[in-house]
């Protein structure tokens, strides 16, 4: 108990609107933990914003010679590149825990280029653009690691702050385009199944997947309301969030929000975080009522989807070799090639829907896990496995005690929902490095937190074998004392 109100008390000081100042004082402080704190920070702001709010059909195209790279991708793995040396020269500084999720998952992206070497159709597509996607994958996850580790210990809380509250900014810039339409650049449909209202999505990423990122900085708010004197702000950056995801239409974002507020709500010690939460979620629901209908969430049913992960299972189950080692990465589903000839506005190489072997699949899998088990085989998908499991299940068996990971272990937990119902992780990249940068940053608090609990652990032995000494020495005493006495009474 004493040390669960040691890492309390030390994340509530740190946690940047937990305490109660004059207003001065507190925008001063505001402002000072907005500032970017490292190098790789700065770099990273005009990526994330650049990425987030430039739309991919106003910025030109590159051609590498072998694939066609749309501009955010290319920023997003110069941000990578750039920071490569850094990845060498922070190696001391990072946790020993970074390297068993960055190292299964870069044995899975070399597989999986092995997998497009070896298994490879080049007559029906392109080689880059089989394997770009993973290439940048692994950067994505390169960029995160690095720029995790290029911050000190001390600045990782304010870094997460600045991170939520841009996820959140993003979320209402998205939310308010959608409503209101202002450039007119998204017509309004009558049958569109928000009535009218386009569904929530932007550059950073489509209606599907915006809620694996937008739901774990609104776990961060909500975890951080239960030790927040300045519970509003958390509060009302929450129901940004969890409006968004709404107005997202995404059914798996739904369910995972269900989740994500059961957690929390179960979680809590008192009633105080179940009021929070339920408040957020009813002031959410009311503005998705007042500008939307909820006919998208009245039936989970969606032909085209079932009908792709029955392909994709089908395909992973054809024989003995394709179960194990899958039909090699980029074969099934090379969306890749799709998404750069749509940008181009030329006539694509293939359409939407795709007549496989195996049967009709839409141009992606809609799912990360059908997606890896299909191309990459059980193989891959224990290698991923792994890369996720290292972090997450050592702060799922120690939540009791591992205070800050906990603001960020729900949505994690949430948004690996929102990955089996669409490709996240391996699809839109700058999305899923940030995705990845609250993964490692959850990672690095549990690490701090697992060596403040040794210390503690260690000191506390160190009492108990203090004690116990002294305890022996006390008996040791009393006995020769008695010895003594009974010699005295013989004489």
């Amino acid at each position: 108990m004493a040390l669960r109100s040691t890492i309390a008390a030390q994340a509530s000081s740190e946690f940047p609107i937990s305490q109660r100042r004059r207003p001065g004082v507190v925008l001063e402080e505001l402002f000072r933990r907005l500032m970017p704190q490292s190098f790789a920070e700065w770099l990273w702001w005009p990526v994330f914003f650049i990425c987030s709010f430039v739309s991919p059909r106003l910025t030109p195209v590159f051609d590498l010679g072998v694939v066609k790279v749309g501009s955010s991708d290319l920023l997003l793995a110069c941000f990578a590149l750039v920071l490569l040396p850094f990845f060498f020269a922070y190696r001391r500084r990072y946790p020993r825990a970074f390297r068993w999720t960055f190292v299964p998952f870069s044995l899975f992206v070399a597989y999986a280029l092995c997998t497009a070497l070896i298994f490879g159709d080049y007559r029906r597509y392109d080689f880059g653009y089989q394997v770009f996607p993973a290439v940048m994958a692994w950067l994505a996850v390169c960029g995160a690691f690095t720029l995790v580790s290029s911050l000190n210990k001390g600045k990782l809380d304010d870094f997460l702050f600045r991170l939520s509250c841009a996820v959140a900014a993003v979320a209402l810039a998205y939310t308010l385009a959608a409503v209101f339409n202002p450039l007119g650049l998204r017509p309004r449909v009558e049958g569109d199944p928000l009535l009218g209202i386009p569904r929530v999505s932007g550059p950073l990423g489509a209606a599907t997947v915006l809620p694996g990122v937008f739901l774990i900085a609104a776990s961060y708010f909500l975890c951080a309301v239960r030790r927040s004197a300045q519970a509003v702000i958390a509060i009302a950056l929450s129901c940004i969030l969890v409006a968004a995801v709404l107005l997202c239409g995404s059914r798996a974002g739904l369910i995972a929000l269900a989740l994500l507020a059961f957690w929390i709500a179960w979680r809590g010690a008192s009633l105080k975080p179940k009021v929070y939460v339920m408040l957020v979620i009813i002031i959410s629901s009311v503005v998705f009522f007042q500008v939307a209908a909820p006919l998208r969430y009245l039936s989970f049913q969606e032909t085209y989807r079932m009908r792709s992960y029955e392909t994709g299972l089908r395909a992973w189950t054809h024989n003995a070799a394709t179960v194990v080692f899958g039909h090699g990465y980029g074969q099934l589903w090379p969306w890749y090639m799709h998404d750069i000839y749509l940008q181009l506005g030329e006539d694509r190489r293939y359409q939407s829907f795709l007549q496989t072997p195996f049967g009709m699949t839409a141009y992606h899998p809609h799912s990360t896990y059908i997606n890896i088990l299909a191309e990459t085989g059980l193989a891959g998908t224990v290698l991923f496995t792994l890369a996720l499991a290292a972090q997450l299940l050592p702060v799922l068996r120690a939540r009791a005690r591992a205070t800050r990971a906990n603001f960020l272990l729900p949505g994690l937990l949430a948004s690996l929902v929102v990955q089996a119902f669409d490709l996240l992780l391996l699809k839109e990249f700058t999305l899923s490095a940030t995705w990845w940068v609250f993964f490692f940053i959850m990672a690095a608090f549990y690490s701090e937190e697992t060596v403040v609990w040794r210390r503690q652990a260690g000191g506390d032995g160190k009492l108990k074998s203090q004690v116990s000494r002294s305890l022996g020495e006390v008996r040791t005493l009393r006995g020769e004392s008695r010895l003594l006495s009974l010699h005295d009474r013989s004489k």
